[in-house]
């Protein structure tokens, strides 16, 4: 990921326009859950949750 990248899906799912509520509930996951963000270039980066701050 690069400053400025869209994410434009969690797991494969759409977070964009009416679901963008959907994001939130979906990245809020336990430490060590990796999810899969889906960015507007097409491209797709999993992401470990570490431990809140």
């Amino acid at each position: 990921m690069q400053i400025g990248d869209q994410i434009t899906s969690v797991d494969g799912q759409d977070v964009t326009g009416a679901n963008s509520y959907l994001y939130q509930g979906l990245t809020q996951v336990l430490e060590g859950t990796t999810v899969t963000l889906g960015l507007a270039n097409g491209k797709s980066v999993p992401v470990t949750a570490g431990k809140a701050p």
